[in-house]
């Protein structure tokens, strides 16, 4: 098994810098950090999980220094690309970056999962850790003491959460939480279409912002789990109020 593992990080290592020596040959630039858990995800999808809760950049920076270098630009410590090692890095920092519109249409903010924005916007009790899992569907849970080794599920930080109480104003905790988010996912490697919301019939769709659209009923129950859903119990009268309301 840790000869499987070990030979999958060896391939993984090889793609992500050939990755990033095959743009910057090509265009004398780096490539956005934000892409390559997705290419990871399209092109070599065995790959996703190799990591299981290593964070993408600390990954690069400890198993790769030989080969890549990450450079993060100087206005948004988000925007990030990686480059050859060997690349000298002097002077006009941004011509190492893509240009601005392609920047801006790599993080425009995608519609989150209902349960993935959830999960970093909900509260989380001092003492927690909360793990987020992706199979059979997008779910977290909230768990007391360490993680367990096995586990295929990601860390999301207390310090990553941003509820009502870190910040009162609403648009400026929308905000806050696409920024993180999307620093989480290129962290972790996760590929963002893994996390956008769908539109299928029964799910409760999304805003401009990422928040979730739909009456007041759906977005309670969209906010529980298996286990709190099971616990509910409600007069239907209220039931038909909740519903009506948005």
């Amino acid at each position: 098994m840790n000869i499987l593992i070990d030979e999958q990080l060896r391939i993984l290592k090889a793609f992500i810098t050939e990755l990033a020596n095959t743009t910057y040959s090509g265009t004398q630039k780096g490539l956005l950090l934000s892409r390559v858990g997705d290419i990871i995800a399209k092109q070599r999808p065995e790959l996703r999980n190799v990591l299981g809760g290593r964070q993408l950049v600390g990954f690069i920076e400890a198993e790769l220094a030989d080969s890549v270098k990450i450079l993060t630009s100087p206005e948004n410590p988000i925007v990030k690309v990686i480059l050859p090692a060997n690349v000298v890095v002097n002077g006009d920092v941004f011509q190492f970056f893509p240009k601005r519109d392609a920047v801006s249409s790599s993080v425009k903010k995608p519609r989150y999962n209902r349960a993935f924005w959830a999960a970093f916007s909900h509260p989380l009790a001092n003492g927690n850790t909360r793990l987020v899992g992706f199979e059979p569907q997008i779910n977290y849970e909230d768990i007391v003491g360490e993680v367990p080794p096995a586990t295929s599920k990601k860390i999301i930080t207390q310090d990553s959460i941003i509820d009502e109480i870190k910040e009162p104003d609403p648009a400026k905790r929308v905000q806050r939480i696409n920024e993180i988010i999307s620093h989480w996912l290129q962290a972790n490697a996760v590929s963002v279409d893994i996390v956008e919301a769908k539109t299928e019939r029964g799910h409760v769709s999304t805003d401009e912002t990422g928040l979730q659209k739909g009456s007041l009923l759906e977005i309670m129950i969209a906010a529980l789990d298996d286990a709190d859903l099971k616990r509910i119990q409600m007069p239907l009268d209220v039931v038909a109020k909740l519903h009506r309301l948005t």
